[in-house]
């Protein structure tokens, strides 16, 4: 495989990545009402849901895009306080990363229940 290929291809990954953080972001603040299922898979939610208890006394009945962003974002060093700013895509990015490593670690932890 020359040289050039092999280039391209290590280029695209970080690149299909970051396109997604990116659109994440973009579309909780475009549409904050959407529904989490148009960004999120449920095995993204789970760990959102279980491991990060929500900041304020009562959860809303169905979480926007918005709710799981910011849950996310959590994950990646946000405040999540009254007056900070939306999130940013390094927050966003440094959760994604985070929740991965949770969810290869659920995955590893059903494995070793099921053996």
């Amino acid at each position: 495989m020359p040289p050039a290929v092999r280039l391209a291809n290590l280029i695209a990954i970080p690149c299909i990545a970051n396109w997604r953080i990116f659109w994440i972001t973009m579309l909780s603040r475009s549409d904050p009402e959407a529904s989490s299922n148009d960004a999120f898979a449920q095995l993204d939610q789970y760990p959102l849901i279980e491991f990060l208890p929500d900041m304020t006394a009562a959860s809303p009945p169905k979480p926007s895009l918005a709710h799981y962003i910011v849950k996310l974002a959590r994950l990646g060093g946000h405040l999540a306080s009254a007056h900070d700013p939306p999130p940013d895509n390094a927050e966003i990015r440094k959760g994604l990363s985070r929740l991965t490593g949770i969810e290869l670690g659920i995955m590893i932890g059903v494995q070793l229940v099921v053996h």
